[in-house]
């Protein structure tokens, strides 16, 4: 979804660009040297004066989206109160109620599709700084996009983020034969069994289910962050984590409207975490076996899919986390609680990440 998130990601693209505008000025400085005084203010000027126009051109659209992101979360709001009324009606068998709340659900959901396209088209504008000097000059075109077309091999990166705060975090990004730009981005958080095994992709645990449902060939990118110890929210991981997010979903050219969030067992606790902290970040939450202390109303906007067994070996979380889906849904959220019976807690994987549960991710907005 257009989120919080990515509006605030965009803003960090946007200094990034600043930043490696000054950098490009650092690096133009050589090719200026010897020029007469007159000359070298004659050049910066008319750099500057170039320079001023784009991004000034790149802030209004920015601007702009800002402005028709806060109308879309009010949609938001609107569409989860028809949806609950909506709910109500068909409890209590009221036709008229039910004919009323369904048009009012039509009526947000088409508002909620008309903005989302207009954001993303002021977001498109404002996504990059592309300036081109004149031949007068001597200086030749200079891009400071941040961010690279998707145009990248077919399969497993391995890469290491390191945030503004100076923090470390290791990932691996996994990317399907009929890759595409605008494609989602699925988040998936490790358990314990994988902790400081970054070298061994076999402790990739979603990789071995997407690949048996879809091969080579799947509806998403994907990446599974790594972490060096038995926690997640520790050490401003979550803070770090956000960072990677957006970095990943622009480099990879990924659907901003279409970030889901999972993750199992020690990685459910994470992303349960995470979530809480970071809501407006993601369009679907799909937490697995994984406690969590939450604020419910975080949740509100968040579709989720919380999924755990009664087997005695996950007991601790089932309880918690069916508590959790009921919190949310009462404070007005869209919250379902799957049971998994017949798995136990280290193979509950098997039985939540199939075709119709992916499909389920990318199909919330």
């Amino acid at each position: 979804m257009v989120s919080g998130g990515t509006v605030s990601g965009d803003l960090n693209s946007l200094k990034t660009n600043l930043t490696n505008y000054n950098s490009e000025i650092t690096s133009l400085s050589s090719n200026w040297k010897g020029s007469s005084y007159d000359n070298l203010v004659s050049k910066a000027e008319e750099f500057v004066s170039e320079y001023q126009s784009t991004i000034s051109g790149e802030m209004s659209s920015f601007a702009s989206a800002c402005d028709l992101y806060a109308q879309y979360v009010t949609a938001k709001s609107n569409l989860a109160a028809a949806q609950s009324a909506y709910n109500q009606a068909v409890a209590e068998d009221d036709k008229y109620g039910m004919s009323v709340y369904s048009a009012q659900i039509s009526e947000y959901t088409s508002q909620i599709n008309s903005l989302k396209a207009q954001i993303e088209s002021c977001l498109a504008s404002a996504s990059a700084i592309s300036l081109a000097a004149s031949g007068s000059s001597g200086l030749s075109s200079i891009s400071i996009h941040s961010g690279t077309p998707l145009g990248v091999d077919a399969g497993t990166y391995s890469n290491t983020f390191t945030s503004s705060a100076g923090n470390s975090m290791k990932y691996h990004a996994y990317v399907p034969n009929n890759a595409t730009e605008g494609m989602p981005l699925i988040v998936y958080l490790h358990g314990d069994g994988s902790v400081g095994k970054f070298d061994h992709l076999e402790h990739s645990e979603m990789a071995s289910c997407v690949s048996k449902i879809y091969g080579e060939d799947f509806p998403f990118i994907y990446i599974q962050p790594m972490t060096e110890v038995t926690s997640w929210t520790s050490d401003g991981r979550l803070d770090t984590l956000s960072e990677l997010i957006q970095n990943v979903a622009t480099e990879y050219k990924c659907d901003p409207n279409k970030i889901i969030l999972t993750g199992a067992s020690r990685g459910g606790m994470g992303a349960w975490a995470m979530a809480d902290a970071y809501p407006d970040m993601f369009s679907a939450f799909v937490p697995v076996s994984g406690t969590g202390n939450i604020d419910a109303t975080h949740f509100v906007n968040l579709p989720t899919l919380a999924v755990s067994t009664p087997d005695e070996s996950d007991s601790w979380n089932y309880s918690n986390m069916k508590s959790n889906v009921k919190k949310i849904n009462e404070a007005g959220g869209n919250a379902t609680f799957v049971s998994q019976d017949g798995y136990s807690h280290h193979s509950v994987i098997k039985g939540t990440y199939t075709e119709e549960t992916f499909d389920w991710m990318i199909s919330q907005v």
